[in-house]
């Protein structure tokens, strides 16, 4: 129901290749950061390949939120930053159109429908848009609607249900077609009317990460102080607000004394808020550290026993008396139980602390879910602390009965791989290979891998857009199919070879092309298991045309001014709103998007400005931006990226984004050739900035021999 709790200081835990893990300071307490653990094979298909965020249950299916894109072992693809998990037959499922193309931070039910919150815009096919941060999937019908007025402006981090209300918390403050504004960091959306509304006084002047109801009163937690309009002050990262009167109120003693509280959770008439914190704001009440409980009808707060946990609390869970909470700890902060490695137990009734089996896990836990009496946790780990459960992976099971840790594992028929590979380009095609994770039936009956019924090859039509969105519906809008002439599977590599009836050849068929492998009609393998459950189609993505040829020219001949031409319409730059800082070379401009043009990018009338290329992770998200600049400007003088090359391992890159800073850490400096455009575009899981220029100026040709790509990982969001 919750952003993961470690995004209250929106901390990314960066790779470090052999260095000491890096150090943020929340207040003036320090808070120690683990490199990510990568594991040296996968032997089973346990887990998945990210981070995991947010948890929610309808029904026995426990969906999850994160930024995964597929089980660790690569057998059910096309997870994109959100899944389904059966509790009862222990499968993985796609979501429709594959998941989302942003992550995902927050999940919640109401009835049957599931709302999601995060950073992303779409679905990851592009069949459902305009999802700007917020959306919700209708569980049953299995689809996607936007929220009303394209839902927000921001990111959305945290949900709260009150009856068919729906509370938002996030960094939002407004909807994003600005029909309802003064929604600062926290709305109500009314599910049945499909209504927006913001809370009294504007809501709160930052962030919210978690909900939890109490009566009629809504508390709420996060790394606010006051509400946005100033009128309730002293609220200390918790708040309370009564639905039925809609006003704030603040809790004793000024709230907590933290940089930000990430978890709340109701027991009867007991709060019990997690987060970073040793006591109340005020000082009346201390050894709260990191966790407490506040009695709302006493309004008193206390501690827990041995005063508390030793690092911070990102979510909390309660089955019958035990209270568990998952986080960065790793024992009571008076060291009287230790063990507890980034998840514990707490016995309300007897006040009392235990470690789980194996002293818990070995690496950040972001978040919890209960389905009967098991626990499932979400996170960053990979096993248990002691190493006798591996294969973990991001998510597991603990069974609060036997007391033992499992896996997720996966029985899925999918599609492993392709040629093309997804989202490639090719300057020709008269074939294409469709291979399965596994065995299929074959023989030509219609849920066979040789039926050619199972496959369907579009291209868009004037609208330059895939109006076709499964198999099942068929070819759709102006949307052209292409024939393919026969189907020969090979059951000794579970390989499909598609031959068409001519090839597609550049320039003649420049253009995008989508390949649908039928899960919605099916292909089957042989114990009857569908392709991707029935539930979605494959997906291949790939462009008939020149492939990008070189990085573009980012400097103008040395000694002479030069004169520009006027910019093609079709050539025109994207304002982002958005600025690069780099503090080391006194840098500070706008970015802007620069298109795809031909065989690379024209950055002519780049100017002063840093151009986003196109085609790379958009500024701040997840992946790999490459931003360019002019090394030497038409006037005669040194361009905004003139002294890139003298950056240096630690040195830092700022980008200012919707009053936030991304800090980037350089990691890489090296000298490229500027025909390896994959040396800049390098695939990334996580955010990652490359800086491109040109370099080593031939006088006698008047151009550059080589590019510098200057790459840096993202370390903190303020």
């Amino acid at each position: 129901m919750k952003l993961s709790k470690i995004v209250s200081t929106l901390l990314i835990l960066v790779l470090m290749l052999g260095a000491t893990p890096a150090q943020i300071t929340l207040g003036a307490t320090p808070l120690q950061l683990q490199p990510i653990v990568h594991s040296a094979s996968a032997v089973t298909d346990y887990g998945l390949n990210g981070e995991v965020r947010a948890l929610a249950v309808v029904g026995t299916d426990l969906y999850v939120g994160g930024l995964f894109t597929q089980t660790q072992s690569g057998v059910v693809t096309g997870l994109s930053k959100i899944a389904k998990y059966d509790t009862v037959t222990e499968t993985w499922s796609t979501l429709t159109d594959n998941g989302l193309n942003g992550d995902v931070y927050a999940l919640a039910a109401v009835g049957t429908d599931l709302y999601v919150g995060g950073a992303f815009s779409q679905t990851k096919g592009g069949a459902t848009t305009d999802l700007n941060y917020i959306a919700k999937y209708d569980t049953v019908t299995k689809t996607w609607s936007a929220l009303t007025d394209k839902g927000l402006s921001y990111a959305v981090y945290s949900f709260g249900v009150v009856g068919n209300d729906l509370y938002i918390g996030g960094a939002f403050s407004q909807t994003n077609g600005g029909a309802t504004t003064n929604m600062h960091s926290v709305a109500k959306y009314d599910t049945v009317t499909k209504t927006w509304s913001a809370l009294t006084d504007q809501g709160l002047n930052s962030q919210v990460y978690d909900f939890a109801l109490v009566g009629d009163d809504l508390y709420m937690v996060g790394v606010f102080n006051e509400t946005k309009g100033g009128a309730i002050k002293n609220l200390g990262t918790i708040a309370k607000y009564n639905t039925t009167t809609t006003t704030w109120s603040a809790l004793p003693d000024k709230g907590l004394n933290g940089t930000n509280s990430n978890a709340l959770l109701a027991n009867g008439t007991d709060l019990y808020a997690g987060g970073w914190f040793t006591g109340t704001m005020g000082g009346a009440n201390t050894d709260l550290n990191f966790v407490t409980k506040y009695d709302t009808t006493s309004t008193t707060w206390s501690a827990f026993t041995d005063t508390g946990l030793d690092n911070q609390v990102n979510d909390l869970a309660l089955i019958n008396t035990d209270l568990y909470m998952g986080g960065w700890f790793t024992q009571t902060s008076g060291a009287a139980t230790t063990g507890l490695n980034k998840i514990a137990k707490y016995d309300i009734a007897t006040q009392t602390w235990s470690a789980l089996t194996d002293k818990g896990l070995n690496n950040l836990v972001d978040v919890l879910a209960v389905v009967g009496t098991d626990l499932y946790v979400g996170g960053k780990f990979t096993q248990t602390s002691g190493g006798a459960t591996t294969g973990l992976n991001k998510i597991a099971k603990y069974d609060t009965t036997t007391n033992t840790w499992s896996a997720l594992t996966a029985e899925s028929l999918v599609v492993a791989s392709s040629e093309p590979a997804d989202t490639s380009t090719k300057q020709n095609l008269s074939q294409l290979i469709v291979t399965f994770n596994k065995d299929v039936v074959s023989g030509g009956g219609t849920d066979a891998g040789d039926y050619l019924g199972n496959y369907l090859l579009m291209f868009p039509g004037a609208n330059n857009i895939f109006d076709t969105v499964s198999c099942n519906a068929g070819p759709a809008g102006d949307d052209g199919e292409l024939r393919i002439k026969s189907a020969s599977y090979n059951s000794a590599t579970f390989t499909t070879t598609l031959t068409l009836y001519s090839a597609l050849e550049t320039p003649t068929h420049d253009g995008k092309f989508r390949l649908f492998v039928c899960g919605t009609t099916s292909v089957h393998d042989l114990n009857g298991l569908e392709l991707n459950g029935g539930l979605s189609d494959a997906q291949i993505n790939f462009t008939i045309g020149p492939a990008q040829s070189a990085l573009p020219e980012t400097g103008f001949r040395h000694g002479e001014v030069t004169q520009l031409p006027n910019q093609p319409a079709a050539k025109a730059y994207e304002n982002t709103a958005m600025t690069l800082e780099i503090p080391k070379l006194g840098v500070n401009t706008v970015i802007v998007g620069v298109p795809q043009s031909d065989a690379s990018w024209d950055v002519t009338w780049l100017g002063n400005s840093a151009g986003y290329l196109a085609g790379s992770a958009f500024p701040t998200w997840a992946g790999n931006t490459v931003i360019t600049g002019h090394v030497w400007d038409a006037y005669n003088q040194p361009g905004a990226f003139a002294e890139i090359k003298s950056l240096k391992y630690g040195d830092q890159v700022q980008i200012q984004a919707w009053g936030m800073t991304y800090t980037y850490e350089v990691r890489e400096s090296k000298l490229v050739t500027k025909k390896n455009v994959n040396a800049a575009f390098q695939a990334e899981e996580y955010d990652w900035v490359t800086l491109v220029t040109c370099e080593f100026y031939n006088p006698f040709s008047g151009d550059y021999l080589f590019r510098r790509a200057v790459r840096a990982v993202l370390i903190s969001v303020q």
